[in-house]
């Protein structure tokens, strides 16, 4: 069984597949299964998909009705075997350490998920995000201080870095064990609050000050990033899935000072 399960979501993607698929081939960390799961694309990504399965044996075609990437993320999940779990959207791609920094750092760490800095950018410019540097937060109450804020209040410092599913490391167990899905009802914010419901179960958090994912923001019609990259944000869901993840956490004992606020 791979120690690594990477789950790429596929719709319409064939112009930007193969890099994506090469970044990952390219891993110093090998013991991975790659699970391609195409979304219904109605363009040439399913026959690259198989294409791609035949020259290496840790690729794995799944197909599905388009139903967003939500769905095509928990088809995923489902069908993942490995210890850790990362999700990368096939526009992207990503560096061939990106592995074996993030798996080195979070178990020596014993976290439940590791962080990277990330590249936001395309050929010709790019952002580097070092908000939180090398450094692991321990204990829930840290994690809701540290973390959890700056995801309900946008801190615009630390969401883009914290909000999206694309540039972590999660343990597959904590995934599974408390049932933790994205939201096959949300266009928009899904990633966000996945990672709110994980934070729930999670007993540490580490980062890793490197730039090892790239976002390609040239790419149009991409679900995943229309939050990230402007454009007009749908702030009705947003506020809606704040306030979802606000009454999950409300819900546990320990989380009980966040709900103050929302009581009367």
């Amino acid at each position: 069984m791979a120690r690594v399960s990477i789950v790429v979501p596929i719709y319409n993607k064939e112009a930007t597949l193969k890099r994506c698929v090469k970044s990952i081939l390219a891993q110093t960390f090998e013991d991975f299964e790659l699970l391609l799961v195409d979304d219904g694309s109605t363009d040439n990504s399913l026959n690259l998909c198989h294409e791609l399965e035949k020259k290496d044996s840790r690729i794995s075609v799944f197909t599905k009705k388009n139903g967003g990437v939500s769905s095509a993320r928990n088809k995923g999940i489902k069908e993942s075997k490995g210890d850790y779990i990362s999700f990368i959207d096939a526009d992207d791609y990503i560096d061939e350490k990106f592995l074996e920094l993030m798996l080195n750092r979070i178990e020596s760490d014993g976290a439940s998920v590791c962080y990277i800095c990330n590249v936001y950018g395309d050929d010709s410019k790019s952002i580097d995000r070092h908000v939180f540097g090398d450094t692991v937060i321990d204990g829930n109450k840290n994690i809701y201080k540290e973390i959890v804020l700056p995801l309900i209040n946008h801190d615009s410092d630390k969401n883009q870095l914290l909000q999206s599913a694309a540039n972590k490391l999660y343990s597959n167990k904590v995934i599974k064990d408390f049932s933790v899905f994205f939201d096959e009802n949300l266009s928009y914010a899904e990633d966000y609050l996945f990672n709110v419901l994980f934070f729930k179960n999670a007993s540490s958090v580490s980062f890793v000050d490197s730039v090892l994912y790239f976002y390609d923001r040239t790419i149009t019609g991409s679900l995943s990033k229309n939050h990230l990259f402007g454009g007009k944000q749908k702030y009705s869901q947003s506020v809606i899935c704040s306030c979802r993840a606000c009454y999950s956490f409300s819900r546990r004992k320990r989380w009980r000072v966040f709900s103050k606020g929302f009581t009367t």
